[in-house]
Parts: C-alpha cells; sequence; structure tokens
C-alpha cells in the first residue's frame, strides 16, 4: 500500500520538476495510482496543455504585434530620403545628365517595390539583395562617390528565405553614421555566407567605428532615426520569428570600422509559407 501510494508521488513530483524546467518542450504521461492521486495526475496533465496552448499564443501574438509594427514603420516613407532623392534626380535632369537620372529612378522604384513586396514578410534572399542594392545605387549618387560597395555572395544560398529590409537599416547606418566626417573614401562589404545549419549576411564598413559600450547601447535601446526603421527593431523581429539564437552580432573597433553580423536559419519556401511569411 505505501509502495502504491509513495511511487505515483514521486513520479509526479519529478515531472512538476520537468516541466519547469522545460515548459514549452515538455510532454506528460499521467501516473497511475489510487483515485486521489489519478486525480491530481489528470488536473495536472490538463494544466499542462492549458499552459503550452497559453504559451503558443502569447508567441503568435507578439508575431503579429511585430508585423503590426514593421507595417506601420513601412507606411512612413521617410520624407527627407524621398526628397533628397528626388532633388538630386531634378537636378540630373537639369544637367541633362538623363543616364544617371535615369539609373536612380529606376532603382527608387525597384526598392519601393521590393518594400513593399505584396504583404510579405519573408522573401528571397536574393530579393533582399537586390532592396540593398538600389539603395546603394541612390545612395553613391547622392554622396557623389564617397563610398564604394561590394556584394560576396554564395549563390546557392540566394533561393532560401529572410525577413524584408534586414539590410537596408544596417547599411544606412553605415553610410551615415560610419562614413560620415571620413577623409578617405569608405568602403561597404555586404556578404552572405553559408554558416552549416544556418545563414549569416555581414555588413562591413571601414568607417569610424564605435565602442563596446555603443555597440551594446544600439542593440539594447531603439536607436532608430529618421533615416530608417532601426537596427533593435531588425534584430527584435529576427528573435520574434526564428528564435533567441538568431538576430544581429556587432563587432567594431574606434578608427577601423564596424561589422554587423546577421545570422538567420536556412529557410525554404515552404518553411517560409509555414511561418505565414509568404503569401
Amino acid at each position: 500500500m505505501s509502495n502504491r501510494v509513495s511511487r505515483p508521488v514521486k513520479e509526479l513530483s519529478v515531472a512538476m520538476k520537468a516541466f519547469e524546467k522545460n515548459a514549452e518542450q515538455f510532454q506528460y504521461n499521467p501516473v497511475h495510482g489510487v483515485y486521489e492521486l489519478e486525480s491530481l495526475s489528470e488536473s495536472f496533465d490538463h494544466m499542462v496543455m492549458k499552459i503550452q496552448e497559453l504559451m503558443i499564443h502569447i508567441v503568435d501574438e507578439e508575431k503579429t504585434l511585430r508585423k503590426t509594427e514593421l507595417k506601420a514603420l513601412q507606411a512612413q516613407i521617410n520624407p527627407h530620403f524621398l526628397y533628397n532623392t528626388l532633388d538630386s534626380i531634378q537636378w540630373m535632369c537639369e544637367k541633362k545628365d538623363t543616364e544617371k537620372a535615369i539609373a536612380m529612378v529606376s532603382a527608387l522604384a525597384k526598392l519601393f517595390r521590393i518594400s513593399i513586396s505584396k504583404g510579405k514578410e519573408l522573401i528571397p534572399i536574393e530579393k533582399e539583395l537586390d532592396h540593398v542594392r538600389s539603395y546603394l545605387v541612390i545612395q553613391s549618387y547622392r554622396f557623389k562617390g564617397q563610398f564604394e560597395y561590394y556584394f560576396e555572395v554564395d549563390e546557392k544560398l540566394l533561393n532560401y528565405y529572410c525577413n524584408k529590409i534586414t539590410l537596408q537599416p544596417i547599411v544606412e547606418n553605415s553610410i551615415i553614421h560610419g562614413l560620415e566626417g571620413m577623409y578617405d573614401e569608405g568602403e561597404i562589404y555586404i556578404r552572405v555566407i553559408d554558416g552549416g545549419d544556418h545563414i549569416l549576411m555581414q555588413i562591413e564598413d571601414n568607417g569610424v567605428g564605435m565602442t563596446k559600450e555603443q555597440c551594446q547601447k544600439i542593440i539594447a535601446h531603439d536607436e532608430s532615426d529618421q533615416f530608417g526603421i532601426g537596427i533593435k527593431n531588425v534584430n527584435d523581429r529576427l528573435k520574434i520569428y526564428f528564435g533567441q539564437e538568431y538576430g544581429l552580432k556587432i563587432e567594431s573597433e574606434l578608427d577601423c570600422g564596424t561589422k554587423v553580423i546577421v545570422k538567420i536559419p536556412k529557410l525554404t519556401e515552404e518553411e517560409a509559407r509555414r511561418e505565414g511569411g509568404v503569401r
């Protein structure tokens, strides 16, 4: 009789401790014994299911919130960037530099077309690179050769999916803050690297650099400004969509430059559809 009571009590106690350590992945096998313990076990099983359902619901709600925030930010087309771009196009037209004006108009159209992406949140890496390339074309004309940019891309990774508007805010930060006030010509490298079970996208510049404290502050606090949707927003979206092991890492040294590393999973089109980011 003692074993019949103590054994299921111990099993229930072990199960509760396991649930505390890993509630999300926990699977419960009800214990058997006297009626009162079986009733308690069934109640615990019901509680576990309810808590796990609530956890999934909270994650889904947070994803929806982030999507809503992103759409609101995308709807606020930056008037300064648009005005300066159109002003540059007008100036080129007045100077009859039609070739450059056409290139800027084409880049601007592609930039906004990919930004909208028919309401999709996840797009192929190839499209994301086209988006940031269009942005760089516009900025290179506006800043009149103050920087050069280079792409080093593993083409086998182009068909995997990523969050749209991931690279552009980081590149924007490099141009506006990293390369501003430099005497030498700026350089920006955009790399897409196979990391085995994940993908690394790197944005590196030879700009003024930052301290470790500044790097931590950018990730920890919203440092978004009038020029972009903010590096913190990019980092938050990646973690919400893919998990805490993914997101941004910043490496920088004063007067040497900054490297931002974006870690994302290898997401196929089918997996992206299951995530709900592709229609």
